[in-house]
């Protein structure tokens, strides 16, 4: 009996902290269950790699990792296109194919958010030719806890609807999602297939790195506050096309820039910048870029500067998240930063540009900390995200006693998960 499971749309090299947590959180929590299975991860890199994923208590957990990725360069055997053709041959010469048709099931989270042409068609085409490799070749596809949709092409919907359809279990990661998830499988809803879940990160493991810069030390070890904030790279390096692709209605950059300039002037506290996608600083999607240009746009003052910094070393998801988790209130853009807050019962508040982020914060009871500056003015959007960090103790009360339950949902839904790869 094949003992492999390939894991698609988590690939641990995008340098997106919050992927890499889907692929940590995803494969540790299932390794407790299913403790003879193998797990491969697709990936952009090349080849086939052995890997491993560090515990908190320093275990190691042997992955393996298969380079498979979408592009143009249909002649390598990484190409996507190419494994598809090759698995309609039993594999052919490409070793990767090989594998994938030696697996017991394909496991596809999509990035968590990406099964939608929301990103354009080229990323929806990527996130979906994992599922239709598994559907074409007979191998039992599984959609973990993930948001379906939004769809603006009917085109991508009934691609989306039928491969839900062919699909053995899908997980929806929020109750919103769910209801999505059921107008996209119309008669064919099944509850003892098709399931509403939390997002997986929520069980992500925080581990205190082992070197922490002198800075950040000082302001984690200070009697004042310190505020982290997350600024995504993909809205505040691109303003126009924030507000062209997302329907921006506040400007983003001014924002973030008047929430900074009222907690340095209205507040002692102290404030991280703390990017969650650590892409090259040339690439549009770069928080690191986004933090330093958001650091020149406030001329600050030598005195103020002081209590600003970027958590510019390049941690890994499992120590952002430990580092999220020591400060006194969080705003994020990056929905996996938030998660990373919300689940280690930080107060948090989210700047949305989709509809994913209010979703999932109602499964733990704070919808009212989603601030949406694409219905929202500038001002009315600083004004909330205020309101928001000054009513921190009432959210940090709250979330001290709903997250217990957000956690627990979550373990139970990786035991129901491994109970259906063991069915298979």
């Amino acid at each position: 009996m094949k003992n492999k499971i390939i894991l698609a749309g988590a690939a641990p090299d995008t340098n997106n902290l919050g992927v890499s947590a889907l692929h940590h959180a995803t494969i540790s929590n299932l390794k407790k269950h299913l403790k003879d299975t193998a797990f491969t991860a697709l990936d952009n890199g090349m080849g086939i790699r052995n890997s491993k994923i560090q515990l908190q208590t320093g275990a190691l957990i042997s992955t393996q990792l298969n380079g498979a990725k979408h592009g143009r360069r249909f002649y390598q055997n990484e190409n996507l296109t190419n494994i598809r053709a090759c698995c309609k041959f039993g594999g052919l010469f490409n070793p990767i194919a090989i594998d994938i048709l030696n697996s017991k099931a394909i496991i596809d989270i999509s990035g968590g958010d990406s099964f939608t042409d929301l990103y354009g068609e080229w990323r929806f085409n990527a996130i979906i030719l994992p599922k239709l490799i598994a559907i074409e070749n007979n191998i039992p596809l599984i959609l973990l806890p993930q948001t379906y949709g939004p769809y603006n092409s009917k085109a991508c919907k009934y691609k989306a609807s039928e491969i839900i359809k062919q699909s053995h279990y899908a997980w929806a990661r929020d109750n919103g999602s769910f209801e999505e998830l059921k107008n996209l499988l119309g008669g064919d809803f099944d509850k003892s297939k098709h399931f509403e879940g939390v997002d997986v990160a929520f069980l992500l493991e925080s581990h205190q790195p082992i070197n922490i810069p002198e800075n950040l030390i000082k302001f984690l070890d200070s009697p004042e506050p310190t505020i982290g904030i997350n600024i995504s790279g993909l809205i505040y390096n691109d303003i126009e096309n924030s507000k062209n692709q997302y329907g921006f209605k506040a400007d983003y950059k001014k924002v973030i820039k008047r929430l900074i300039q009222y907690a340095l002037k209205n507040s002692d506290a102290n404030i991280c910048l703390i990017p969650h996608v650590l892409v090259n600083n040339n690439h549009y999607e770069s928080d690191i870029k986004a933090c330093t240009a958001a650091m020149i746009d406030l001329k600050l003052n030598q005195k103020d500067a002081k209590r600003i910094i970027i958590v510019e070393r390049n941690f890994n998801q499992c120590e952002i998240k430990w580092i999220i988790s020591q400060m006194s209130w969080f705003c994020g853009t990056r929905m996996h930063s938030t998660i990373a807050a919300l689940s280690t019962q930080v107060p948090t508040s989210a700047i949305a540009y989709s509809l994913k982020t209010l979703r999932v914060f109602k499964t733990c009871g704070q919808g009212n900390q989603v601030v949406d500056p694409r219905v929202l003015s500038t001002n009315d959007t600083v004004d909330n995200l205020i309101a928001c960090w000054q009513e921190l103790e009432k959210t940090k009360s709250s979330l001290q006693r709903l997250m217990p339950s957000v956690l627990t949902k979550a373990q139970k839904q990786f035991e129901q998960i491994a109970l259906s790869i063991n069915t298979l």
